[in-house]
């Protein structure tokens, strides 16, 4: 395996990783508002139910891997495109299979080649 693939190897394993923090956060985001909503009886909360059950608990551990699986998301994209870039694929056929403009596919391409010559 070329060290391009290595990369690509482990930011994808970065990214399960953070699709699996994500989904707990997601389940423990989910019971918490679904207790809230059990615990009145329209559905909506009032200040008694917010003072009891914060927001924070649940929203700050979604934020925070929301934004680490964004991180992983764009490092396996870069990743991924060196690769394909090694492999001979051009910057219009990775904007076709990613479904994104030319333009977005050619800055990845860009970071691409800026990762491999820092290595």
């Amino acid at each position: 395996m070329s060290d391009a693939q290595d990369h690509a190897a482990e930011a994808l394993e970065e990214v399960a990783d953070a699709l699996r923090d994500a989904r707990l956060a997601f389940q423990v985001a989910e019971d918490l508002t679904r207790a809230t909503l059990k615990s009145n009886t329209r559905g909506v909360p009032d200040a008694a139910v917010l003072r009891a059950n914060p927001v924070v608990e649940g929203r700050r551990p979604v934020d925070d891997a929301l934004a680490q699986l964004e991180r992983a998301r764009h490092k396996v994209l870069v990743a991924i495109f060196a690769v394909a870039l090694e492999d001979g694929m051009t910057i219009a056929e990775l904007a076709r299979n990613y479904g994104f403009s030319r333009q977005l596919a050619s800055r990845y391409a860009k970071e691409a080649r800026a990762t491999r010559s820092q290595e």
